[in-house]
């Protein structure tokens, strides 16, 4: 009897569940909704988002386990963007910033050395600079030669170049014009005739600048670092069409900061056409004849990087055992310039595979001390793996002369090197190959000076800022981005339909040039980049 009415019941719950009892009903879609009522309720929905949950983009670097930029919650403190870059290594100045102060938007929070914070602290206050113990930043507007040379990233060349564009550049500190504020930011981001976005996690702006019919150059490097089959993910397909597929028939153009960044966004159908060569140009050197090579040191190989995993250290020190073992002598010295979280490790796996004689590890440099380092060195090596979007060293090491050696799936590395012309480029992955490259490069210095001098030409003669920029400007000339424009004009309504403005078919990319910064980028898929490369030979 008991078996009966659990049946029984069993059977009335199953009947309620098939006739939808107890679920609210849904209501019946219209589907005749206009396109502008659409469009409103997203840029409605958009700005309350925006209202509620403001973000906030920080640069977390120097003595941090993951170095890099991150996104946090307005309001958020520096222990947050800490926290958010892995923590503090071992070497890490623990007082040099105050944990408990608010992040503000494109921050950059550096931690050095406790030897090198005590040093900038020290120069500093040479220098007649006031600094606060609670986070050590100096005014880059106000600051003089002394005081800039203490901020990460600024040498004495770099602090002379922003000494003499204040001097010379209209928007300086005396300049009644500069963007001091939303306001001005906002009318000198809808009235120029050209913007370059960086990053923009606020859509509106891209879509008010077509709506006012001006273009728009997006910036920056490739999509999946960690791998494209990130691409397959159903959330991060929609984000991607949002962010960037939507806009693959407006005039809307990408530069692109690496060899990998087409094949990206190329599987999310976005920029069709509408993509080009580009990158970092950190500051291009301009050497007298001979120079540096007449001071380079015979056999010298130089690696600088955080001393991090997907840096692999590792990899130079087994290439020093492996060197160790093929040359009759030992006609080669390894310096290893950097600190982090493998800089132990990296020490003990030196001293398991017996190279502590062929190896010096001076610690952490600054920039001057490095680009100094590479003058002096005849190979460069570039370990990282495919999560080094670009890597600026490969342009520096290149300016300086180096025969370089570089990951192929360096970002930078298939752009800048033509292999077997200005340097080398050594299969992901494959560390006997890495090895062998290297070894023939010792065994032969004419090689090593054929292949530096080359290197240096392509920086200076190509891949520099001012050839990209120059570049830059005559594209937007050629495309008519750039017209006489009347004081009077006005600008059209911002508040017109958006979407129309999306689907607008963009002027389409005058070829006019081959290689090098603002050449169309080639779609070349992941698997073969490397034969493509090799091909080229």
């Amino acid at each position: 009897m008991k078996k009966h009415w659990i049946k029984k019941c069993c059977m009335i719950l199953a009947c309620l569940y098939l006739t939808g009892c107890g679920r609210e009903e849904v209501p019946y879609l219209d589907t005749t909704q206009t396109q502008e009522q659409t469009v409103e309720t997203e840029r409605t929905e958009q700005k309350e988002t925006l209202k509620s949950d403001q973000t906030v983009q920080v640069y977390v670097c120097g003595e941090v386990a993951a170095p890099g930029v991150y996104q946090l919650k307005d309001g958020m403190r520096v222990c947050d963007a800490v926290e958010a870059a892995g923590g503090l290594t071992k070497a890490a100045s623990r007082e040099y910033w105050n944990l408990a102060e608010k992040l503000s938007d494109g921050q950059m929070i550096y931690f050095p050395t406790e030897e090198e914070a005590r040093e900038r602290k020290a120069s500093a206050e040479a220098a007649g600079a006031t600094v606060e113990e609670s986070d050590g930043r100096i005014d880059i507007n106000t600051a003089d030669a002394t005081q800039l040379v203490t901020i990460p990233g600024i040498g004495e060349t770099r602090a002379a170049a922003i000494l003499a564009y204040r001097e010379k550049t209209p928007g300086s500190e005396s300049n009644s014009n500069a963007v001091t504020g939303a306001e001005d930011f906002e009318k000198l981001l809808f009235t120029a005739d050209v913007v370059i976005f960086g990053g923009c996690d606020d859509e509106s702006y891209i879509q008010e600048r077509l709506t006012a019919g001006k273009p728009i150059f997006r910036y920056n490097e490739r999509l999946y670092k960690e791998g494209q089959w990130k691409a397959v993910s159903p959330r991060g397909l929609l984000q991607k069409y949002k962010d960037h597929t939507r806009y693959r028939k407006a005039p809307v153009y990408f530069l692109c900061a690496g060899a990998y960044v087409p094949c990206d966004y190329h599987l999310i159908h976005a920029y069709p056409g509408k993509m080009l060569r580009f990158g970092y140009f950190p500051e291009t050197r301009h050497y007298e004849a001979g120079q540096p090579f007449n001071h380079k040191e015979p056999g010298s190989i130089l690696w600088a990087a955080r001393m991090i995993d997907w840096k692999h250290p590792e990899l130079v020190v087994k290439t020093a055992s492996y060197l160790k073992e093929h040359l009759e002598e030992n006609t080669f010295h390894i310096t290893m310039i950097g600190g982090g979280e493998l800089e132990e490790e990296t020490h003990r796996l030196a001293e398991e595979l017996g190279v502590t004689d062929v190896i010096t590890f001076p610690g952490f440099q600054g920039p001057e001390e490095v680009r100094a380092a590479m003058e002096k060195s005849e190979i460069y090596l570039v370990t990282s793996d495919r999560k080094e979007g670009w890597g600026a060293v490969v342009n520096e090491a290149m300016n300086s002369g180096c025969a370089v050696v570089a990951d192929h799936m360096i970002g930078a590395a298939p752009w800048l090197i033509r292999q077997g012309e200005n340097g080398r480029m050594y299969r992901d992955g494959e560390e006997q190959e890495l090895f062998r490259t290297v070894e023939r490069l010792l065994r032969d210095p004419g090689e090593r000076r054929r292949l530096g001098e080359n290197a240096q030409q392509t920086i200076a003669g190509e891949w520099n800022a001012r050839t990209a920029a120059e570049r830059l400007i005559e594209l937007c000339r050629k495309m008519k981005f750039l017209p006489e424009m009347s004081e009077e004009q006005e600008m059209p309504d911002a508040g017109q339909d958006v979407m129309q403005d999306i689907t607008t078919p963009a002027p389409v990319i005058p070829q006019l040039w081959n290689d090098g910064p603002c050449s169309p980028a080639p779609v070349i898929p992941e698997r073969s980049m490397y034969r493509r490369i090799n091909s080229e030979q």
